[in-house]
């Protein structure tokens, strides 16, 4: 992904997954300079988090 034209990632929903894709996502544009997209994780305060393997 070298598109000069994401200018945003938005991963929705929290949790162990969303926050397993948001890190490696924003590792991977580290070193991008100014065409790094920013990387955005949106998860509710609401929703407390139960552990790994939740949603099975």
């Amino acid at each position: 992904m070298s598109d000069p034209s994401i200018k945003k990632i938005v991963i929705v929903g929290g949790g162990t997954a969303g926050w397993m894709t948001a890190a490696p996502m924003a590792q991977r544009f580290a070193g991008a300079g100014a065409a790094r997209p920013e990387v955005v994780l949106v998860e509710s305060p609401d929703i407390g988090t139960i552990g790994v393997g939740e949603a099975t």
